[in-house]
């Protein structure tokens, strides 16, 4: 049985990555007029490869018609020049794809029935899918050694991200990317900077009704998954329910895996009528329902679990005092106290 584990990890990787890609060729294809959220980067991707300035070309008035200027710093249009010659045809569903079997190989690299695996049934992903979101790849690059590079990509999740699961060799391939940015571009901070301080909506869920609430994971501050949630609720973003994505970081049980799935699709349900509010008047109902309805739940499943370090020694694998009844129906805990990407 141990030597059909590789294959069914492979088989589980294999049909994530390649019917997420499908959904999004299928989806880009039914609205070729609807350019997806990542086609901004590769707009100005090609316009670096051609000599002009990357944040030049993307915004209101300008040559990629866009709401908002180019809102990603240079490091992520770095990385995305190898996609830069292709069709954004194909580039939606090999990004999306790619993301997508990233996250889902490192979920079972412990086990194959992983309860965070249910992500992909959440309304979180199925929005991510469609707007061919960097959310499920930035997850994944959370628990790799060289996500760094990806995290650099998206600073302020990135960071929340990084606070979670920290290690030397994200943070040196962090930094790399960041290097390699300013060498090449030297003057993008200013632009970057400049465009993003004129949005109002990209503001921290702690400063939203109910927000203060998620301080209460403090006490389990010691858990990764507390200093993730933390860090999420205190960074500015964008509250859509894509950046929802890191939160399956935090199930440990299938029961918590589907309420978290389920409260997703609460929020999507509870939201007004995208055409009925503003634009900045949408996201901050999306932000309320991000703190209810999912932050505050998983506030509610950290502190039920421990948060002492005597506690954490007994329930980490790693711990030296750690027992394991081996009851039918348990499920390991995940590693606590130690860098998983280093192991």
């Amino acid at each position: 049985m141990w030597e059909l584990l590789p294959l069914r990890r492979t088989l589980v990787v294999g049909c994530i990555a390649l019917s997420s890609a499908a959904l999004t060729w299928a989806i880009r294809g039914a609205y070729p007029a609807s350019p997806s959220d990542l086609a901004q980067v590769w707009i100005a991707a090609r316009a670096y490869l051609a000599g002009v300035d990357p944040y030049s070309v993307v915004g209101p008035d300008r040559p990629f018609q866009w709401g908002f200027p180019l809102l990603y710093p240079f490091s992520a249009v770095l990385v995305f020049l190898p996609f830069a010659p292709l069709p954004m045809r194909w580039v939606d569903p090999l990004w999306v794809g790619f993301g997508s079997g990233l996250l889902a190989w490192v979920l079972t690299r412990q086990r194959v029935a992983n309860p965070q695996l249910l992500v992909f049934a959440s309304f979180a992903y199925c929005y991510a899918l469609i707007l061919s979101q960097w959310s499920p790849l930035l997850t994944a690059a959370a628990l790799l050694p060289w996500g760094g590079v990806i995290l650099a990509c998206k600073p302020t999740v990135g960071l929340a991200l990084f606070a979670a699961y920290p290690g030397r060799r994200a943070m040196i391939g962090a930094a790399a990317a960041i290097l390699a940015s300013l060498l090449l571009y030297p003057r993008w901070p200013i632009a970057w900077l400049g465009g993003l301080s004129q949005q109002q909506h990209v503001t921290p869920l702690i400063l939203h009704t109910g927000g203060p609430l998620i301080l209460l994971a403090l006490l389990r501050w010691r858990r990764a998954e507390a200093r993730l949630l933390m860090a999420l609720a205190c960074v500015p973003l964008t509250p859509s329910i894509y950046e929802a994505i890191p939160l399956f970081l935090i199930p440990e049980t299938w029961f918590e895996g589907g309420l978290l799935v389920a409260l997703t699709y609460l929020v999507g349900i509870t939201l007004p009528a995208f055409s009925a509010a503003t634009f900045n008047e949408y996201l901050a109902a999306s932000a309320d329902r991000l703190v209810w309805f999912l932050y505050l739940p998983c506030v509610v499943m950290l502190l039920r679990r421990p948060g002492t370090v005597e506690q954490l020694a007994r329930t980490s694998p790693w711990g030296p005092n750690y027992t394991n009844s081996g009851a039918a129906g348990t499920t390991s805990p995940q590693p606590l106290l130690v860098d998983s990407r280093d192991i």
